[in-house]
Formats: structure tokens, C-alpha cells, sequence
């Protein structure tokens, strides 16, 4: 006979036995999550190609033109919440770039105010001192606006969102009000004079799918997205609330040192073809014959290929005439890191660009966020490959590893 464990013994047990087993739901739902985003990056895929391709075709002033344009937007739109699914799942490969952040809350400023509407004010508080962060701008302008959208959704009556920026240092014989290393950040508050949260709200907010509106058009990803791709470019955020007296979400992001990147100057359309020779390895059939006809008719010769054995195939049988290799990253067999790594070999001066829906990747994650690697965020418009073909093959040439 066995004896029945303590009342308190057996209520840990059962906790730990709850938390595994959300960790395990968790854990497919983020497989899940990554799964429907690369599948759903491809057909997004298809839809930008062609849609670039016929509003060359038709007259910018005609109606035709005007529904390529919404159909274009609405595939924008779905390409975000795309990226939210990636997000969740911790595979989407960032590249940041040391910018001022105290530039993208500038740049963000009106589209804020759009979401907030007439009730609510937004006011601005940047510091003087140039604050440099290693971040994506987009992204970093994605957290605003989901910040925005929470403190709308306090503020149904009204009230004042307010932004400011610091820098701090964090001394580790200091107490802190957060948990951060030592260190210089750029810090980012958001402060809104909404209704707040309780501490068992408070408790699940960074949760990703909880939220405590019931009218369907919330998912609940608002604060978990902000947290998710904070923290993948090394930053931290932190949330307070009290129920009746707002809410205050704090960002701290590592101070970097040096200059500010400068935007890429804009290009003119006949500076983006090309004579040179791709080797083009898309197990997509349909995403493969969108980008072999996109990139033949800007002048490139193509040589493509289903997955990496018959691209190594073609690479042997062609390597004095291939310029540049564009791989997709998940292939069956062979992915596409393994396959750079022996097509560097056969040609070690070979210039390769990495594209994906998704990757789990983590070895080619630290290459891309170490700048070593060229790499393409599906879905992506005709244009950025373009500019990216250009910004690779128009770079000198020196032997690489992969």
C-alpha cells in the first residue's frame, strides 16, 4: 500500500505537471505556428510577383492599376500577420542595423496618432543624446504600433499616450527597478492614463492568445510580439500596471557606439538588371518558375534547380559561368546551408544569398545577425531581390566559407 503524498507535496506536483504541459502545447503550436508561415510565404510569394508584374503591364492611371493595388496591400497585410506567426514560433532571422532610435519613434509619430485616433494624445519626449540601437526599424515600428493599439484599447473614453527616451546606465552594485545587466541602454518608455490591469491580468499579458476582450477581433499577440522581438535583438521590456492608473511598458535596448547607418541611396529600375548567371535552387515549383521569368526579363541568365543535389549537379557541370547562387533555406535532404557550405567549396569565390519563409537554423541565424551571410525574408517583393542581386554582385569578390 502506498502512502498518499502530503497535501502540499502533491499540490507542487501537480503545478509542475500543468506547466509541462503547457510548455509542451506551446511547443506545438510554435511548430505549427512556423509551418503555416513558410507554406503561407510562398503563395504571399506568388502574389507580389505577379502582382509587380502586371502593374508594369497595365496603365498606373487606369482601374485595373487601382485593384493590382489593393490586392497588393491586402497581400502586405496578411504578410504582417505572417510575421507574427514567425515571431511566435522563434524563427524569424532578424538583421539589424545600428540606427537612432530616437529617429524611428519620430518617423512612427503620425501612423501612432491613426491608430490612437482623435480621443487619445500622443506626446513625445526624446532625449537629446543620440540613442544607437542595433534594431530592425520595421520591426522596432511594429512594437509601436502594438503598444498603440493596447493603450487604444484602455482608452475608449480618451486619455494621453506618452513616449519618452533615455539613456541609463545600470551599475550592478546599483538596486534597479528592473533586472537588467550592467550596462549602457537606450531606454523607451510607453506611459497610457488608460484603465490599467489587475495583478492576475498582469500576470498573463505577455502570454501570447490571451487577452480579455471576448469580441473576436483581438488575438492576443499584441504584447507577446512586442516581448518576442525585443528580446531577440538582445533587449528587454518590462510592464507595469495597476488597475485604474495605466499602464507603463519599459524597453532597454544595449547602447552601441557606433554611426548610425545611413538609408540606402534609392535606385533607378535600370540600374536593378543584370547579365550575370544565377544558379536558383526553390523546391516551390511555382515560386522557382515566378523568379526564373522575373529575373530573366531583367537580364540575368538562369539556371535552376528543385533542391540541393541537382544544384550541386548544375553548379559542377556550369561553375566558370555561375555568378551568384540563391538558395532556398528548408529543402527536403539537403537544406540549404549544407548545400552552400559544398558549393563553396567547388567555387570558393561563389556569392550566395540564403531566402526563407522560416528557419531553425540557429548556426545560419548568428551568421546573418553577424552580417556574414546575404539572406531574403520571404515574403519579399520583386524589388528587394532585385536590389539585393545588385548589392551582392556588384561587391568585390573574395573566397568565403559558409
Amino acid at each position: 500500500m502506498t502512502t498518499p503524498a502530503p497535501p502540499a507535496q502533491a499540490d507542487t506536483t501537480t503545478r509542475v505537471e500543468q506547466q509541462i504541459a503547457i510548455i509542451e502545447k506551446m511547443d506545438a503550436l510554435r511548430r505549427m505556428a512556423g509551418g503555416i508561415a513558410h507554406d503561407f510565404n510562398n503563395v504571399l510569394m506568388l502574389i507580389f510577383g505577379y502582382c509587380d508584374v502586371l502593374m508594369e503591364k497595365v496603365h498606373p492611371e487606369g482601374p485595373l492599376y487601382s485593384y493590382l493595388r489593393e490586392i497588393k496591400g491586402a497581400g502586405e497585410h496578411a504578410a504582417r500577420l505572417t510575421r507574427l506567426l514567425m515571431v511566435f514560433s522563434t524563427q524569424r532571422v532578424f538583421q539589424p542595423v545600428t540606427m537612432n532610435l530616437n529617429a524611428i519613434v519620430a518617423t512612427s509619430a503620425q501612423q501612432l496618432r491613426d491608430v490612437l485616433g482623435p480621443q487619445i494624445t500622443l506626446t513625445l519626449d526624446l532625449c537629446q543624446e543620440r540613442g544607437l540601437a542595433s534594431v530592425e526599424p520595421d520591426e522596432v515600428e511594429q512594437v509601436l504600433l502594438h503598444l498603440a493599439r493596447n493603450a487604444a484599447d484602455a482608452m475608449p473614453r480618451g486619455g494621453t499616450l506618452a513616449l519618452r527616451t533615455t539613456i541609463v546606465e545600470r551599475i550592478a552594485a546599483v538596486p534597479a527597478p528592473h533586472e537588467l545587466p550592467p550596462g549602457r541602454y537606450v531606454c523607451l518608455t510607453a506611459r497610457d492614463s488608460g484603465t490599467g490591469m489587475s495583478p492576475e491580468v498582469l500576470a498573463h499579458a505577455f502570454e501570447p492568445f490571451f487577452t480579455t476582450h471576448e469580441d473576436g477581433r483581438h488575438m492576443g499577440l499584441g504584447l507577446f510580439s512586442a516581448y518576442a522581438v525585443i528580446t531577440q535583438i538582445e533587449g528587454h521590456l518590462f510592464c507595469e500596471s495597476h488597475a485604474g492608473y495605466g499602464t507603463t511598458v519599459t524597453i532597454y535596448l544595449p547602447l552601441r557606439t557606433a554611426v548610425a547607418a545611413a538609408p540606402p541611396a534609392p535606385r533607378r529600375p535600370a540600374t536593378l538588371s543584370g547579365t550575370e548567371t544565377i544558379l536558383l535552387v526553390e523546391d516551390d515549383q511555382r515560386v522557382r518558375a515566378l523568379l526564373r521569368d522575373l529575373l530573366s526579363l531583367r537580364g540575368y541568365t538562369i539556371i535552376d534547380a528543385e533542391d540541393a543535389q541537382e544544384g550541386l549537379l548544375k553548379l559542377n557541370q556550369a561553375r566558370a559561368s555561375i555568378d551568384l547562387l540563391l538558395t532556398d533555406i528548408v529543402m527536403p535532404g539537403m537544406n540549404g546551408r549544407e548545400m552552400a557550405e559544398q558549393a563553396l567549396q567547388i567555387k570558393p569565390h561563389l556569392k550566395i544569398i540564403f531566402t526563407s519563409g522560416y528557419t531553425e537554423d540557429e548556426c545560419l541565424r548568428r551568421q546573418v545577425l553577424q552580417h556574414n551571410a546575404h539572406f531574403l525574408q520571404k515574403p519579399y517583393v520583386p524589388q528587394k531581390l532585385l536590389e539585393k542581386l545588385r548589392e551582392v554582385l556588384d561587391a568585390p569578390r573574395t573566397p568565403r566559407t559558409a
